[in-house]
């Protein structure tokens, strides 16, 4: 018997991840990078960090999540969130710049005869 056939060896076992297709993908949008698209989860707690921190570096965001994740994951978290305008980045420093827009017709004053 062939080693690795044995009872309750799956057949392929160990052969990759199953991932083919979406990793592929990405290490072609990456560049040969081994990075992959973060779940988002883990978005968000970066996002939530980041908040908490207010001014930080790479380095102490990194250090301050309190879940582990892959450095070439948050620099692509981190990429995309200065892309779309959420955080500035200002020697070697991020801060989190983004908030909601006032709600609509929150900035104007109500007329005095009750018809807006």
């Amino acid at each position: 018997m062939a080693k690795g056939t044995g009872k309750g060896m799956k057949r392929g076992a160990g052969r990759g991840t199953g991932k083919g297709v979406e990793m592929g993908a990405v290490k072609d949008m990456e560049r040969g990078r081994n990075a992959h698209m973060p779940r988002l989860d883990t978005v968000l707690m970066v996002e939530e960090t980041m908040k908490g921190l207010g001014s930080c570096t790479m380095t102490e965001l990194y250090r301050a999540l309190p879940r582990a994740v892959v450095y070439p994951t948050l620099r692509l978290i981190v990429s995309y969130f200065q892309s779309r305008g959420f955080i500035s980045v200002r020697d070697n420093r991020m801060e989190w710049a983004y908030g909601p827009a006032p709600a609509a017709g929150a900035h104007r004053a109500r007329p005095e005869h009750g018809v807006w």
